[in-house]
């Protein structure tokens, strides 16, 4: 059977490989998913047999199950809508030839009964820490019917510090392979623009950040600050005020802190020992009544005390951040970047602390997810032997109300304030 199939560059240097081991380290919007799928559905035309390990069995479902229906769909192998997996087994035979599709997650076990492999494949290796699993899928590929024409494909995010991964790429005998979203040239223009702006030279992101997740590179372990660009000079220009209040029972230690933002001015930071609920409570009727407040975001991770405002939850979904006290994070960051204007008073008594928080803040690159993720608050209670209080508080404070126009709320209240 000939079946005619548009590659991009990266992904016919990977079929078209003399050496038995090709790793792929490729950025976002690279198609990774898709070059794991387009190299399985040739193996599996040329009658070979492969197996594929994705790290859990929902990644064999989705996406890798459906970008094989879609592979197959574009080049006429089977009519859309089609189902054709076993999803209890999930093998997939066509003609003579087999797709196994095994999860990370049971270890060794995950290879029971299988050999003869001829086409081995890894997708994700960067999120599978057990090097068995590479050395199994190797050894699978005994008695194959294609000896001669063994390959291995290894396709992950790059890793950072030390990982099985690295080891492989850097093997002398091995095809190490880049690419990113410029390489992939099946997106579109308006997909291009989009990746361009979260990723492009005006990024808030780290550069440890996008040499890994954007272009595949391997980074060696590091503590960059998220906080490189900070401009606390900037012109005042009062608007809209937000107050971040970050909630903490002082017999764990911490404080409760308060930030309000008036505009990009930083125009009060609080910082008070509360030993229960009613204290809580006070606190920010305090400064309630002093600053009035336009909005109230308030920090309800493992509090169970209602305050007014809207309760943010750190370990909640963060949208496209891993959750969402680094989503609030990069909110600051931004703010930080625009630049505020903090006051003598405050940056003499607050902000050498805040900067000391703001330099412990850094992206956690080993993190099993695709989201970009903060470090844990351990590991920088660890660094300043403190808690980042006055950082929350302060993020919590830049996070930008949705949909109100800021400037024409402010001028509202300042034109129907009784007390001028």
């Amino acid at each position: 059977m000939r079946v005619d199939i548009r590659l991009l560059p990266h992904q016919y240097e990977a079929v078209s490989a003399k050496e038995r081991t090709v790793v792929m380290s490729m950025g976002v919007g690279s198609g990774k998913t898709a070059t794991v799928a387009l190299i399985a559905v040739i193996n599996l035309l040329q009658g070979k047999r492969i197996l594929v390990i994705e790290p859990t069995y929902k990644q064999i479902v989705d996406p890798f199950m459906r970008e094989v229906e879609k592979q197959m769909v574009r080049y006429r192998l089977m009519i859309e809508g089609t189902k054709i997996w076993n999803l209890n087994k999930t093998n997939l035979r066509y003609m003579s030839g087999e797709i196994i599709a095994r999860s990370a997650e049971g270890g060794k076990s995950a290879f029971a009964g299988l050999d003869g492999i001829d086409t081995f494949i890894i997708d994700e290796a960067s999120e599978i820490g057990d090097f068995q699993i590479f050395t199994e899928g190797w050894n699978r590929q005994r008695k194959t019917k294609f000896p001669e024409q063994k390959k291995t494909y290894v396709v992950g995010t790059g890793c950072n510090g030390e990982h099985w991964l690295k080891d492989i790429a850097l093997r002398p005998n091995t095809l190490l392979l880049n690419a990113n979203y410029y390489d992939n040239y099946f997106l579109d223009l308006q997909d291009i623009e989009d990746y361009e702006e979260i990723y492009g030279k005006d990024t808030v992101f780290p550069k440890s950040y996008i040499d890994q997740y954007v272009y595949g590179k391997f980074v060696d372990n590091n503590e960059d600050s998220l906080f490189t660009e900070i401009v606390i000079n900037a012109p005042p220009k009062r608007g809209v005020k937000v107050a971040g209040y970050d909630v903490a029972y002082s017999g764990t230690g911490d404080d409760s802190v308060i930030a309000v933002m008036d505009g990009n001015v930083l125009e009060a930071i609080y910082i008070r020992k509360t030993k229960g609920d009613i204290e809580m409570k006070e606190f920010q009727n305090m400064v309630d009544l002093k600053h009035k407040p336009d909005f109230w975001n308030y920090d309800s991770t493992g509090n169970a005390v209602i305050l007014k405002g809207t309760a943010i939850g750190f370990a909640n979904a963060g949208g496209q951040f891993a959750n969402m006290r680094t989503r609030i994070y990069f909110d600051l960051k931004r703010r930080l970047r625009e630049g505020i204007h903090v006051p003598e008073h405050i940056k003499n008594e607050h902000w050498k602390p805040i900067k000391q928080e703001l330099d412990a803040t850094s992206l956690n690159l080993e993190k099993e997810s695709k989201k970009p993720a903060l470090t844990g608050k351990a590991e920088i209670k660890k660094r300043l032997r403190r808690s980042p209080d006055r950082a929350d508080a302060l993020a919590l404070s830049c996070i930008p109300p949705a949909g109100i126009d800021h400037e024409k709320l402010r001028r509202l209240q300042m034109q129907n304030n009784p007390y001028g």
